[in-house]
């Protein structure tokens, strides 16, 4: 056993020490100058609500664009978040409305009731 463990570490530690130091060069290289400029909630906020296109949003935050949209609103305090979250849920409500069968649009709908509410609070 002790055989395998010595053998087991020797073949590992290379593969180890390589990951740690790629973390590491990405660390100091990539993510530092990534945080440095979105780590920002204005910069952030102030980013968001310079993209106007549906694509370009969607890009930038990722599937789920319009949620984190709303909430970075928020937690900047913009005062246009309340109108665009009570927009965003009538547009969902439609949606289930329309297709009421459909499990995603009920999924989606009910999330936009709880950040609806989260925002009016």
């Amino acid at each position: 056993l002790e055989e395998y463990i010595l053998d087991f570490k020797e073949k590992h530690d290379s593969l180890l020490n390589q990951w740690a130091f790629t973390l590491e060069h990405f660390l100091e290289n990539q993510a530092d100058s990534f945080f440095d400029k979105y780590g920002s909630l204005n910069f952030l906020h102030s980013h968001v609500m310079s993209l106007k296109a549906k694509e370009e949003l969607s890009s930038f935050l990722g599937p789920l664009w319009e949620f984190r949209r709303i909430a970075i609103m928020s937690l900047a305090g913009d005062v246009q978040t309340k109108t665009i979250a009570k927009d965003f849920l009538q547009k969902r409500k439609s949606i289930c409305e329309s297709y009421p069968e459909e499990e995603v649009a009920i999924n989606y709908y009910n999330a936009a009731k709880q950040l609806h509410k989260l925002v009016i609070s």
